[in-house]
């Protein structure tokens, strides 16, 4: 899945389960984070990309902004991760019905 889908999605699952403020959040995040590591694929990222990217990202700012942008970030990619299972078990799940004689 490539970075700007992951985005969307999770900014579509946001409209119905977060506040106007906590979007708003978000949106810093996702700005930055497209800027930095550009819209590669997400399984391409390592974590000493991640990690890179929220030294830069918190660099002069105060330990409980850090702490949000952790926060955010694993969220984003848990949420990310959860799609990707999701759709990976429709999938099979239809594969299967379809080879069942009707």
């Amino acid at each position: 899945m490539r970075l700007c889908e992951a985005i969307e999605l999770f900014k579509d699952h946001q409209k119905d389960n977060a506040k106007e403020k906590t979007q708003k959040s978000y949106s810093y995040l996702f700005r930055n984070l497209e800027t930095l590591l550009d819209d590669g694929v997400l399984e391409a990222m390592s974590p000493q990309d991640l990690y890179q990217f929220l030294v830069i990202l918190t660099e002069g700012r105060a330990r409980s902004t850090a702490r949000l942008r952790y926060a955010q970030l694993k969220s984003f990619f848990l949420c990310a991760e959860l799609h990707k299972k999701n759709n990976a078990d429709t999938i099979v799940m239809r594969r299967k019905g379809s080879e069942t004689p009707a």
